[in-house]
């Protein structure tokens, strides 16, 4: 999870525009079977709100920092699932990881490092 924290704090006002592209695309596709279920798996697992907490504040955080402000709202919800997923990997299957993890891989895995 500190991992994943990181990762979010480095993101850039284009690794978020890219992340809010991805999420309205994967939107207007419609919501999997596997992603609906996985969600409700996470939500159960994070009854608390702890680790969306952490994971919100540090992207607010983070699109604070670089100056983003449209849709923030739409690339969050992105990237709290992923880092849920990745907070809860043990007890999600892998198609369960992937499914939360799907917009934020895309975005980030196009990113060529400083």
């Amino acid at each position: 999870m500190r991992a994943f924290l990181r990762r979010v704090s480095t993101l850039t006002a284009d690794d978020i525009a890219r992340i809010v592209e991805l999420q309205l695309a994967a939107q207007r596709g419609g919501r999997r079977t596997l992603e609906k279920a996985a969600r409700v798996k996470v939500s159960r697992l994070d009854a608390e709100h702890d680790r969306v907490a952490a994971i919100d504040a540090a992207f607010l955080e983070s699109a604070r920092a670089v100056g983003y402000v449209g849709m923030r709202q739409v690339a969050q919800s992105a990237v709290r699932w992923a880092g849920l997923a990745e907070a809860y990997r043990a007890e999600l299957t892998p198609d369960e990881v992937e499914a939360l993890q799907s917009v934020w891989l895309q975005a980030t895995r196009t990113r060529v490092p400083a």
